[in-house]
């Protein structure tokens, strides 16, 4: 096996120039368990009632898997249509918020308390990353792609659809019509 360290891209980019590489934020969408996304994961902090700081440092683009599943089909039909479609493309939600937005927002989907979330208003993790992790996605706006989902109605929506994820961590889906 070869190790890549990373370097995924630019080994794609060293077998033809006609591929297309899209880089992706914080992404959330159908899970089968809560752990598999990193944004969905928030919901294991509301069940310590403990007080507990969450990150709103940071700014990120939560994306929903489905608003990227259409991103990438309208690409693919550019490229099926000829359009010149290759080198990195960024894909996100037009909507910025920190870990500690995303979990008040998911603590009033699922009708559980926050009140105990607090905001750390400073990095808190180990990762080195700039305070706005947000993508620049203009490649793809020429193209006409963006995203159309916000964070709410995503969220709800991939909730909806994780059920069983959710009802494995104690919880469900209480406000379907969002924060």
């Amino acid at each position: 096996m070869v190790n890549l360290n990373g370097r995924g891209e630019q080994v794609v980019q060293t077998v033809s120039d006609d591929f297309a590489i899209l880089r992706l934020p914080i992404l959330y969408g159908q899970v089968e368990r809560v752990d598999e996304s990193a944004v969905l994961v928030l919901l294991n902090q509301l069940h310590r009632l403990s007080q507990q700081h969450v990150d709103n440092w940071a700014i990120r683009s939560p994306t929903s898997t489905a608003d990227i599943a259409q991103a990438i089909l309208q690409l693919a039909s550019h490229k099926a249509n000829q359009t010149p479609v290759h080198g990195i493309y960024h894909f996100s939600a037009r909507e910025r918020m920190t870990k500690y937005d995303m979990l008040l927002t998911l603590a009033k989907l699922v009708g559980k308390p926050s009140e105990h979330i607090l905001p750390a208003d400073a990095p808190n993790d180990s990762a080195k990353r700039p305070r706005d992790c947000s993508l620049l996605c203009q490649r793809l706006e020429a193209l006409n792609i963006r995203s159309d989902v916000d964070f709410v109605q995503g969220a709800t929506d991939a909730l909806a659809q994780s059920s069983q994820a959710l009802a494995a961590i104690g919880m469900q889906l209480t406000n379907a019509e969002g924060a």
